[in-house]
């Protein structure tokens, strides 16, 4: 995978879930925004396992960002209005090890 600066022509929104105590006692968690960064968000709609692509209902997202310790699995990326779920730790690319990628499914609300 071959990344430069160039390729990160995406502003993405870190969503961190935080906890709040309403008025009445009651604890709330909620995702609140953390950090912008810059990122290159490419989507597919199969997932390769074990060197053989696996068609899947789900959009499923590579992300590649500047090498950082601020993504956890527990965090929301927003990109374009889109809520994607992070699927994985941040895994350094080994081509240039100053990037990482993380990977991620897209949420979808149900009504």
């Amino acid at each position: 995978m071959k990344v430069t600066i160039g390729k990160l022509n995406k502003r993405v929104t870190i969503r961190r879930k935080s906890k709040t105590v309403t008025p009445h006692g009651v604890t709330k968690y909620d995702y609140v925004d953390y950090r912008q960064i810059w990122a290159d968000v490419t989507g597919n709609s199969a997932k390769y396992v074990y060197g053989q692509a696996e068609n899947i209902n789900e959009i499923f997202y590579r992300i590649v960002v500047r090498k950082t310790n601020d993504i956890h699995i527990d965090d929301i990326i927003v990109c374009d209005g889109r809520q994607l779920k992070i699927t994985c730790e941040p895994v350094e690319i080994k081509t240039n090890p100053q990037y990482v990628f993380v990977e991620a499914t897209e949420l979808v609300e149900q009504k």
